[in-house]
């Protein structure tokens, strides 16, 4: 349960960042590192499934806010 509220928090931020722009995004890029370091369940999900995973989602989101 706690990797899935994970993952919809980091999903829901990809989404507001897209919609609102590009310097947005980058505060929510920000926001989700200082969120992991500083929630158990973020960091467990992050600990079990790799990082690469979600920084591979983000540059992919971030390339479609840039471009």
């Amino acid at each position: 349960m706690g990797r899935d509220s994970c993952l919809v928090r980091v999903t829901a931020g990809a989404a507001i960042g897209g919609s609102i722009g590009g310097a947005v995004g980058a505060w929510i890029v920000e926001d989700k590192a200082h969120w992991a370091n500083h929630s158990w369940k973020c960091s467990s999900f992050w600990t079990l499934h790799g990082s690469w995973e979600l920084d591979t989602l983000w540059k992919i989101v971030l390339t479609s806010i840039v471009a």
